[in-house]
This record gives C-alpha cells, sequence and structure tokens, in this order.
C-alpha cells in the first residue's frame, strides 16, 4: 500500500485513472489522457481509484510487490508503457529521450 515518503512516482500527464489493480502478480496504474493515450505503470501501489481526475506532477502512488509469486527483474524498478489505439508507442517518444536512428556503415 502507499506509504507517504516513499519514493513517489508522479503522473507524467493530466487525465482520468481507467484501471488500477492486480493484473496476474502485478499491481498496474493506467491513465488516460485527453487524446485517449493510455500511460500504464507496472508495480504501483496506489489509493487512486478508477475515475479518479488526476494532474500532471500529481503523486500516484509508490512502487510496491503487491504479490508473494511476483519475482522482479531489477530492484524496486517501475515500468512504464504508453498505449493508443494503433498499439505500443515508445515512452522515449514523450519525454524527449528518444535519438535519431543512425545508420553505421
Amino acid at each position: 500500500d502507499f506509504q507517504p515518503g516513499q519514493n513517489p512516482v508522479t503522473a507524467p500527464t493530466a487525465g482520468t485513472i481507467s484501471f488500477s489493480g492486480t493484473v496476474v502478480n502485478r499491481s498496474i496504474l493506467t491513465i488516460k489522457d485527453g487524446s485517449g493515450l493510455l500511460v500504464s505503470f507496472e508495480q504501483l501501489c496506489s489509493d487512486l481509484e478508477v475515475g479518479a481526475e488526476v494532474e500532471r506532477g500529481q503523486v500516484l502512488g509508490v512502487y510496491c510487490s503487491s504479490h508473494k509469486t511476483f519475482v522482479e527483474h531489477c530492484s524496486g524498478c517501475i515500468h512504464l508503457s504508453v498505449r493508443s489505439s494503433q498499439g505500443y508507442l515508445n515512452p522515449e517518444l514523450f519525454f524527449g529521450s528518444l535519438q535519431p536512428s543512425v545508420l553505421k556503415a
């Protein structure tokens, strides 16, 4: 559960919580933004409920391992995905960290 003072995860965009719960053995929180993009966080525990409106920068929750069968491959990492109606998108597109492809001969 969300504990104040633990490294909080903040919303990268404003939107509405469209999912908050467990999928298999992972805690998932998803925000639907105004353009219809779905931004999901894996291994995030939150007190926010489906339908809650969030603002950019608002605390969403904290990393957690909510199910005893979950085996993590990294210590305390949170996975982020972005989906459109066309499928998954590279999240780096939205954070300005995607570098152009370079063809090396």
